[in-house]
C-alpha cells in the first residue's frame, strides 16, 4: 500500500512539473516568437521588475530593454514566479533573468554580468519589536527570508558570522514573506533594502507599523544572469551579443539616468 502511495505521489508531481512546463510553453506558442527572439523572465520583484496593467517595469527591466534596443535584439519579457524562472534558466527555455546575486550553485547553471546594481539587505519588521532593538546580536525568534535566493545564503552567512540565536522561515517568494510579516507569523524579515522601501512608501499604515533596522546594512551586488544551456547556435550569439552590449550600457549616461531615477 505505501508503494502505490508513493508511486502516485511521484506520478503526481511529475504531472504537476509537466503542467506548469506545458502552460509556459503554450505561453511562448502563443507570442508566436521567432528563433532569434530572447526570453528574459524574472519574478515580480518590484522596483527591480515587475508589472503594471500588464506591462513590464522596473529598473532591470529598463536597463535589459535598453540593450535590447541598443543591440537591435529581439527580446519578449515575461513575469514568472522565482521557483519557475530558475527552472526554465536553467533548462535553457529562459535566456536571461534579472535581478540575481551571484553564489557557487548558481555558477553552475548560469553565467552572470559584471556588477549592476550595488545594493544591501536589512531586518526590517513590526515597529513595536524593531524599535526596541540595538544590534543584530539582541534578534530573536522567526525571521522570514525568501528562501533559494542570495537573501537566504547571506542570512545564514550572518547568523554563522554573528552567531544569532534566530530561526529561519522560509517561504517561497517575497510575496508570502510580505504577507506572513503582516499577520504577524513573524516580527522580522530578511530583505533587500529598496523592495521594503518599495513595499512600504505607498501606504502610510506601512510607514507607520513598520521599520528597518537602524545601523545595519550587508551589501551585495545584483547583476544580469545567462542561461549555460544553448538552444541553439543562433540563441547563443545573441546572449553573447547581449553581454558584449551590456557592458558597454553599463558605462554610459544613459544607464545613470537610469540608476538615479530609481
Amino acid at each position: 500500500m505505501n508503494k502505490l502511495k508513493t508511486i502516485s505521489l511521484t506520478l503526481l508531481i511529475t504531472l504537476s512539473l509537466s503542467s506548469l512546463a506545458d502552460d509556459f510553453s503554450v505561453v511562448l506558442n502563443q507570442r508566436k516568437l521567432s528563433q532569434e527572439t530572447l526570453v528574459i523572465a524574472a519574478q515580480e520583484i518590484p522596483p527591480y521588475f515587475f508589472t503594471v496593467n500588464e506591462q513590464v517595469q522596473g529598473l532591470f527591466y529598463e536597463v535589459a530593454h535598453d540593450v535590447c534596443e541598443q543591440e537591435k535584439l529581439k527580446c519578449a519579457f515575461f513575469t514568472l514566479p522565482f521557483r519557475r524562472a530558475l527552472h526554465y534558466i536553467t533548462s535553457g527555455k529562459v535566456h536571461i533573468t534579472l535581478p540575481m546575486g551571484k553564489s557557487d550553485n548558481r555558477l553552475e547553471v548560469m553565467d552572470f554580468s559584471e556588477p549592476v546594481l550595488n545594493t544591501g539587505y536589512v531586518f526590517f519588521g513590526h515597529r513595536e519589536y524593531i524599535s526596541t532593538i540595538s544590534n543584530i546580536t539582541n534578534l530573536s525568534g522567526a525571521v522570514g527570508v525568501h528562501s533559494k535566493s542570495s537573501t537566504e545564503n547571506k542570512l545564514r552567512q550572518i547568523i554563522r558570522d554573528q552567531k544569532l540565536k534566530i530561526e529561519i522561515e522560509q517561504e517561497t517568494d517575497v510575496i508570502q514573506v510580505f504577507e506572513k510579516l503582516t499577520k504577524k507569523r513573524y516580527q522580522y524579515i530578511f530583505m533587500n533594502k529598496e523592495i521594503v522601501s518599495t513595499w512600504q512608501k505607498d501606504s502610510q499604515k506601512r510607514k507607520e507599523q513598520y521599520m528597518t533596522l537602524l545601523n545595519f546594512l550587508s551589501p551585495i551586488q545584483y547583476h544580469i544572469a545567462y542561461t549555460k544551456n544553448f538552444s541553439s547556435d543562433l540563441t547563443a550569439k545573441n546572449i553573447e551579443i547581449f553581454k558584449k552590449g551590456l557592458n558597454k550600457y553599463l558605462k554610459t549616461k544613459k544607464f545613470q539616468k537610469r540608476l538615479e531615477a530609481n
